[in-house]
């Protein structure tokens, strides 16, 4: 009893101890390690991304469309309860963009080939792409007031008949307007749009402005009609500090090998030959300019004019049309790595094609492979008014690779070629880059912000593409905070009919991406609710194990007791001859178990402290509370449950018999060493239930840990915060089925040892009749190992129906169940073999 008590003691303080340790690092781990910026995503209700039926979102998901959120629904949307912030955001579109530099004076009549130049890079590859295009410089300006079309259409026929164009400078000289001695580079810059105050509130925008100023209630979009019936749109601008893309640019200008004759008959001779055609085979003469800007030249350029802008001196113009923002077409495949990659999809690449007339589209593609349709659209002619440039770096964004959600708006979708396109894996990975073509397989995010009201004035009645909503009190990763989304989302829903996603607790996964001319793509998608799942899970399995804790406390307390009360059958029936009542013996057993389960609940919590204080971890109330009263409520129990197997007995009987009784013998089997084992198993049915049921709780407990981990590893080790809590807490599981096979081994020993002792002269009878002593051994460990195989069924069998219940699912594995069973069966004849042995050194058994 008291080395049972001892082995309950350290054993609760430890099971308990790393039970509640699993949850709590869970709890930890979430609290430390998630950081969301924002609670539920709201999308257009006609809007979809391809994997929803799985809750997993595209990292760049706000990037794949332009509008369809009303303001109004908006308003609507920040009136309900609970709405901290709802932050809208508008992906607007591509818009091109003059940046200028000092140009080629056209002094020398001629024809010039003008060769634009771009090159960009994904970290994997370059690309290169090529305009060209041709201007003549006339021998009088005279040419140019006869011939040259002021008119967009008409400019267009002259272009297609001649091939050439006359240079800018040129034409307004001719008609007397002066013009800065400049040339221009267009390259398209993705322009999104904020509400000011609430992006404010939700990721610190306004903190983040590092010279000008952030938005102000008078910065409003002004749009007035021009006498030529066209609409202009001046909106205010705030800019990113520095690129996402590398794009490099070259102007290279040469002169060609045309003789000089009248400006008439040169013309004469282009119209003739075919224009363009025709000057495309002409040799050059000579290079006249040439000018090469990077990356860090090209951002300058742009914040120096905008800078212009601010300074009141000039709008930058941004065009009347942009390419829409589009997504990529996807298809699930079959991933060449499941275990690394469960989900696979191909990238559907696009056929872009140009008409000739509209070949300088090209340019801003930069020959990158297309994975989006192409949209362009015109509409109001849009000036850009800055008033400051902000710091993607200063924002208050969540940077943990653990719990990131979409916001394209501040930094690009994430990938990494880690397969050619042969399947062959890359060494090393390549992190691919944004490029600055709006068809690529990966987005970058915009430079340019404006307002959701200047959105609205340039795309329309419905501007906003998506809304970000942070609730109050989600403060906590929590089940309560958990069903305030639910609840709130469910609200927006029913309110616009919107489809609102809760984004709280989740995680990025790794999805494996086939792009055609790339290679496999390791992108990190969002996996909706991902530490929620995980909070969900931790819970039930917590209670679970403590469950099994209890079941195994109680029978291990019920066997210890058995075994007691057996072994003081003499004792209480002198007890009963002096006048005790059955129901006072009874008393003194339960009172028995209440001292002792109180003397092992204090032990257990000082052990519990102690190693608290060893490992410099303060211990809870809580947990110290659950270990005594699990502790108590197993010996009362337990003891209360053996004391009603004490039957009133005459004293005479017992002093005689001793606990030897005359039984039964039944033919269960042909074989007689078969018979005998069933014949000691029937015979004392309660004594054989209580075995089984003690060894099948390892195996029960062992079988449902096995499946929490292969169910874990379908939740948690599919995000990357998941991988992180999976690594901190699957240790200390397989601990809590190691100790509970240890009790389990010693509740069998104590029932079998007893056993042996009612046979002590069975074992000898069959001695007598010419067993040999190892056949009486192979006796007592069979009946072990029977009640071992038992118990593995049994265990395997109610594990299966509580994952059932619980998970709607079972653990069907069966080389695993294969083993369970082997090692419930060893465990029973080791079980039966040690206090074997140790009743023979004894002297208690003599198989002489």
């Amino acid at each position: 009893m008291l080395l049972g008590a001892a082995i309950l003691a350290s054993g609760l303080s430890y099971l308990v101890g790393i039970s509640h340790d699993s949850r709590i690092t869970v709890q930890e781990e979430l609290e430390k390690r998630w950081k969301s910026s924002y609670d539920i995503l709201v999308l257009p209700k006609d809007k979809s991304f391809p994997l929803e039926n799985l809750n997993i979102m595209e990292s760049n998901q706000i990037s794949n469309f332009s509008g369809g959120i009303s303001i109004k629904d908006w308003e609507e949307i920040k009136k309900i309860e609970g709405i901290e912030v709802a932050a809208p955001v508008s992906i607007i579109g591509w818009k091109p963009i003059w940046l200028s530099f000092t140009s080629f004076d056209f002094e020398d009549p001629g024809i010039y080939r003008v060769i634009l130049k771009t090159k960009t890079t994904d970290g994997l590859k370059n690309y290169r792409s090529t305009f060209v295009y041709y201007l003549m410089q006339p021998s009088s300006l005279e040419t140019v007031k006869s011939l040259y079309p002021l008119l967009p259409d008409e400019l267009d026929k002259f272009k297609e008949k001649y091939g050439i164009n006359f240079p800018l400078k040129s034409v307004l000289k001719a008609y007397d307007i002066s013009f800065p001695n400049v040339d221009f580079y267009k390259q398209v810059f993705l322009i999104g749009a904020i509400d000011p105050e609430e992006e404010a509130k939700l990721v610190g925008l306004d903190k983040s402005v590092i010279k000008g100023r952030y938005f102000s209630s008078g910065d409003v979009p002004k749009i007035k009609e021009t006498q030529s019936g066209i609409k202009e749109v001046k909106v205010p601008v705030l800019v990113m500090n520095w690129p996402f893309t590398d794009i490099f640019f070259e102007q290279q200008i040469e002169k060609l090998k045309i003789p000089k004759i009248d400006d008439t008959e040169l013309l004469d001779i282009l119209k003739e030959n075919g224009g363009k055609k025709y000057l495309d085979k002409i040799p050059s003469e000579k290079t006249v300019f040439n000018i090469k800007l990077n990356p860090e030249e090209i951002h300058e350029m742009l914040k120096e004019q905008l800078l212009q802008g601010t300074q009141g001196q000039e709008l930058v113009p941004a065009g009347n049309y942009y390419f829409l923002p589009t997504r990529v077409t996807y298809s699930q495949i079959e991933s060449p790595y499941k275990d690394r990659w469960p989900i696979a999809l191909e990238a559907k690449p696009e056929e872009v094609k140009i008409d000739e007339k509209d070949e300088w589209v090209n340019l801003y593609l930069s020959g990158v492979p297309s994975f989006r349709p192409l949209k362009v659209v015109s509409g109001k002619e849009v000036y850009l008014k800055p008033i400051g440039f902000y710091d993607v770096q200063k924002l208050k964004i969540s940077k943990d690779p653990l719990s990131e959600l979409p916001m394209e708006q501040y930094r690009p979708a994430q990938a990494q070629v880690v397969l050619d396109d042969n399947k062959a894996p890359k060494n090393p990975v390549v992190t691919l880059k944004p490029t600055g073509s709006p068809l690529e397989i990966i987005t970058s995010p915009p430079t340019i912000l404006t307002t959701i009201e200047s959105a609205e004035a340039i795309i329309g009645d419905k501007p906003i593409s998506a809304i970000r909503i942070k609730i109050k009190g989600a403060e906590h990763l929590s089940l309560e905070a958990q069903k305030k989304a639910e609840e709130i989302a469910r609200e927006i829903t029913f309110r616009t009919g919107h489809k609102a996603y809760i984004t709280l607790g989740s995680s990025p996964r790794n999805i494996l991406i086939h792009a055609r001319d790339i290679g496999y793509l390791q992108e990190l998608w969002i996996q909706l609710g991902a530490a929620m799942t995980i909070v969900r899970e931790s819970t039930v399995a917590f209670w679970v194990f403590i469950l099994i804790l209890v079941i195994e406390a109680l029978l291990f307390v019920l066997a210890t007791s058995i075994v007691s009360i057996l072994s003081r059958m003499e004792e209480f029936a002198i007890l009963s001859a002096v006048g005790w009542r059955n129901s006072h013996i009874r008393g003194l057993i339960v009172k028995e178990g209440i001292f002792i389960g109180t003397i092992v609940g204090i032990i257990a919590s000082i052990l519990t402290i102690i190693g608290g204080d060893i490992l410099n971890k303060p211990v809870e109330i809580s947990r110290l509370l659950s270990i005594f009263f699990i502790s108590l409520f197993a010996y009362v129990s337990g003891t209360g449950l053996s004391a009603f197997i004490q039957k009133e007995e005459n004293l005479t009987s017992i002093l005689k018999s001793g606990e030897v009784q005359k039984q039964r013998v039944s033919r269960y089997s042909q074989n007689p060493i078969f018979n005998l084992i069933l014949s000691n198993v029937f015979n004392r049915p309660w004594r054989a239930l209580l075995s089984i049921s003690s060894a099948s709780v390892p195996v029960f407990l062992l079988s449902i840990l096995f499946y929490i981990k292969v169910h874990f590893e379908s939740v948690l080790n599919l995000t990357l915060l998941g991988e992180y809590i999976s690594l901190k807490i699957e240790p200390q599981h397989y601990l809590i089925g190691i100790i509970s096979a240890i009790l389990a081994f010693v509740t069998i020993s104590d029932l079998i040892s007893l056993n042996i002792l009612d046979r002590k002269f069975e074992l000898s009878l069959l001695l007598a009749l010419g067993w040999r002593k190892s056949w009486v051994r192979n006796l007592v460990i069979a009946e072990g190992a029977i009640y071992g195989f038992i118990a593995g069924m049994l265990g395997l069998i109610g594990a299966n129906g509580l994952l059932l219940l619980i998970y709607k699912g079972v653990n069907l594995d069966v080389k695993l169940a294969f083993l369970v069973i082997i090692i419930s069966t060893v465990i029973g004849g080791l079980s039966a073999l040690v206090p074997f042995e140790i009743k023979i050194k004894q002297g208690r058994i003599v198989l002489n």
